[in-house]
């Protein structure tokens, strides 16, 4: 068992956060190879087979259920599978015979399936006689459905939310997996756990399903994940794609940030500039829609001045950003000049004029320029944007994906199918990029809509981190590290041990749903 050094409390073996206070445990020491630029595969989530979960708490029931002998009570130790391990220890026991107890959401099922059959049909004709619906969708659920089954836990996982749509063949259910970590998606070990104990996120709320029930044990072919309680069947079912993806979202979020940018170990001076601005008001106990811009510019390595275009890029942007989105969003009579796309991209045009004018003010000739990647969180969506190789990412369900495209060398030969992704890293041209800011007065500038769902996180960075630290690794500290800060540290430590042969700087930002 793995002790938390926070708590005390006693985690089972392998957990990566402690599911009382949500602290990390402490892990193995990460191998050399590893840290010195190899690439890990991320780590799995752990998986426990639908079928076998569904067996392995019905046995529990019936082994708590049922009456023993005390001699017989004796020689069987009371073990909780899912935090030992011990699986065998309940499937190897040999079941009693009597009939188990039946708990209060088993009772409720079946009083649903002793209802009276449909009347003959001389009754029926003396009834008023309604139209039959063609489809589910069509029909009204029934006022026994709601008022018996509202709350009740199925399959000791799922827990009923509401009733979708009902017919006399099945039943359609909202339910919530309490399971399921709403965050990486890993399933847990137990009902009361606060924390997930493979990503850390607090465990407040459960994803959403669509349960169907049958009112007999006879499942479809074309079913999955089903289990059975009370005589009736249970399959999950995929539920219809909405019209627009922020129709499933919770009408407001909350960001939490962390950055951290670092010189490295073979520079003097950081060139490195970063943006964080966040918009969050709440007046009167109401919230208002939360709000952010964050900018990671990376001066370009080489050239006099870096820092400098890097500075004068982010001051642009956070004076655009502040007077033609910001204050906007908060004044209740001023509405934004453009969408926002559109508002960014102006933003960062003229960032790229102020950089020009400078340089062109100079005693002597330099050339001074910077890359650039931006997000303007707005509600439930993001607008990215990007010029030159300095990357944002984002992370859902446990897979890290790279939203922006390089535009550099390596890249488009990576494209055309020249060079492999690995080969970049080591490549001669690899610091060699076609786009930046301060080049030409009519920069060219990438811009990317996102969906936001509650768990998703973005990542910003300059190449100082991506090129230390593989995508592999990336991903794999995200998931071990849910405090933003935290997972920002980590990463700058880790491109450091890797060489920190450039500037790091990078800001993570995580979509919480808001409580």
């Amino acid at each position: 068992m793995a002790i938390c050094q926070t708590c005390g409390n006693e985690n089972r073996d392998g957990a990566r956060f402690c599911r009382y206070c949500g602290q990390p445990l402490e892990q193995p020491p990460v191998a050399d190879a590893s840290v010195a630029g190899a690439e890990p595969a991320p780590a799995d989530l752990p998986e426990i087979p639908f079928a076998d979960e569904a067996e392995l708490f019905a046995d529990m029931d019936r082994a708590q259920a049922a009456p023993e002998p005390a001699s017989e009570q004796a020689e069987i130790p009371a073990v909780n599978p899912l935090e030992s391990g011990e699986e065998s220890a309940l499937q190897d026991h040999e079941q009693p015979e009597e009939q188990p107890a039946i708990t209060a959401p088993e009772a409720a099922a079946l009083l649903l399936a002793e209802n009276p059959s449909p009347p003959a049909e001389d009754e029926r004709q003396a009834d008023v006689e309604t139209e039959q619906p063609e489809s589910i969708e069509d029909t009204e659920p029934e006022e026994s459905f709601d008022t018996q089954l509202i709350g009740a836990v199925l399959g000791r996982r799922y827990r009923i939310l509401s009733v979708v749509s009902a017919t006399t063949e099945s039943q359609v259910f909202e339910v919530e997996d309490l399971l399921r970590c709403w965050s990486c998606g890993a399933l847990q070990a137990g009902l009361d756990e606060q924390f997930c104990n493979v990503c850390g996120a607090a465990q407040t709320h459960k994803p959403r399903l669509w349960l169907r029930q049958y009112t007999s044990e006879e499942i479809p072919e074309s079913a999955e994940e089903c289990f059975h309680e009370a005589g009736k069947a249970y399959c999950l079912e995929p539920q219809p794609e909405p019209e627009t993806p922020a129709a499933l979202l919770p009408p407001l979020m909350r960001l939490v940030i962390g950055y951290r940018t670092d010189p490295g170990l073979e520079r003097e001076i950081n060139e490195d500039s970063l943006l964080v601005l966040l918009l969050a008001e709440i007046c009167e106990s109401q919230s208002s829609p939360t709000m952010g811009f964050f900018a990671v510019a990376d001066g370009i390595g080489g050239n006099e001045a870096g820092e400098i275009a890097s500075r004068t890029a982010v001051h642009c942007l956070a004076a655009a950003v502040m007077e033609h989105i910001l204050l906007p969003a908060v004044s209740s009579q001023v509405q934004p000049d453009a969408p926002p796309e559109q508002l960014v991209k102006d933003a960062v045009s003229r960032a790229n004029q102020e950089i020009i004018r400078l340089r062109s003010q100079a005693q002597r000739e330099i050339n001074m320029g910077c890359t650039l990647t931006a997000a303007l969180v707005w509600e439930t969506q993001a607008v990215v944007i990007n010029v030159g190789d300095s990357r944002t990412y984002r992370l859902r369900q446990g897979h890290l994906e790279q939203i922006t495209r390089d535009h550099s060398i390596v890249a488009r030969l990576v494209e055309q199918g020249y060079i492999s992704k690995e080969e970049i890293y080591a490549h001669d041209q690899k610091s060699v990029i076609y786009r930046s800011l301060g080049d030409r007065p009519d920069v060219e500038i990438d811009t990317f809509q996102l969906d936001l769902f509650p768990g998703d996180r973005l990542l910003l960075c300059s190449d100082g981190l991506w090129e230390m630290v593989r995508d592999p690794l990336i991903e794999e500290v995200l998931l071990e590290r849910y405090d933003p800060q935290q997972a920002c540290d980590r990463l700058v430590e880790l491109a450091n041990l890797s060489g920190g042969e450039d500037n790091i700087s990078v800001v993570v930002i995580n979509i919480d749903a808001s409580a």
